[in-house]
């Protein structure tokens, strides 16, 4: 099966037609059972808003690619920035790298996929089974750890690689839609 097939396919299971609709996906997909808010009652609307901006923003930066170098960057900034404005309602005052990287990955992911003039992601999504694929057991929820994320991305490089895969995002994507 062709990319452009895995793609399409993956647009269908994550029911997303549109870019309009990707940041509402990448949210529920890197902060349910995340564990990233202090309490249950804490007013996410705010801080959900701000998120969805900040992703919306780097589209544009994205589309026709960054270096890896900055992509780690804009990780940590996108932690960094909304911890520092919302860390009342964040368990221990963090939004942590792992939920971060999720976010800001899925939302490049869903774009690349829909658009085929957007550039390719420099990294995919980890999670779990992203993460287990490749031989990697921990928690992408609790990682906050720059350093820790760049290893875990070395070695999905290296699976990567061995699967004969164009780049770490077709890799991935490969792994949710094989054939």
């Amino acid at each position: 099966m062709c990319l452009e097939d895995k793609k399409r396919i993956f647009l269908k299971q994550v029911q997303v037609n549109v870019i309009e609709e990707a940041c509402g996906n990448a949210l529920r997909a890197s902060l349910q059972h995340s564990g990233t808010y202090s309490n249950a009652v804490a007013d996410r609307s705010s801080f959900q808003n701000s998120l969805k901006e900040s992703l919306r923003r780097e589209l544009e930066i994205y589309h026709y690619g960054v270096s890896e170098e900055d992509h780690l960057d804009r990780i940590q900034s996108l932690a960094s920035n909304l911890s520092g404005t919302y860390s009342d309602i964040l368990k221990n005052g963090r939004f942590r790298i792992g939920i971060a990287q999720k976010a800001l990955n899925l939302y490049l992911k869903i774009a690349w996929c829909l658009n085929a003039d957007f550039a390719t992601p420099p990294h995919c999504p980890i999670d779990r089974g992203v993460l287990n694929h490749a031989g990697i057991y921990a928690n992408w929820t609790q990682l906050d750890s720059l350093e820790i994320y760049k290893d875990w991305i070395l070695g999905l490089k290296r699976k990567s690689v061995a699967s004969g895969a164009s780049s770490l995002s077709a890799w991935e994507l490969g792994i949710w839609i094989p054939g």
